[in-house]
């Protein structure tokens, strides 16, 4: 699970409670390689073909620069309020034949 330290962008993952880190490994395993989104129950290899880049923020300012500053499909995910904080997931995706 520390491997998600590399993913971190404006925080310490070595500094979250055990509970928080759980929570968002979940977070990234389920949007990784679960088939089913978590948002809308579609599959999700058809609506974020070809998913990777995963990071996590925890500032919404800083996932707007990062996404704006991108050329490819961005797609995110936040999480539940955890210790009065919350998290965003971003990952790259392909553009959809119909966008």
């Amino acid at each position: 699970m520390d491997f998600l330290e590399n993913l971190c962008v404006g925080f310490a993952w070595s500094k979250l409670p055990s509970y928080d880190k759980e929570y968002l490994y979940e977070m990234y395993r389920t949007i990784k390689y679960n088939n089913k989104c978590p948002k809308t129950n579609e599959v999700m290899d058809d609506i974020y073909p070809n998913r990777g880049n995963f990071k996590f923020f925890l500032h919404k300012p800083k996932l707007d620069r990062y996404m704006n500053s991108s050329p490819k499909r961005n797609e995110t995910y936040a999480s539940h309020l955890l210790n009065g904080r919350k998290y965003y997931m971003v990952w790259t995706c392909d553009h959809l034949e119909n966008e």
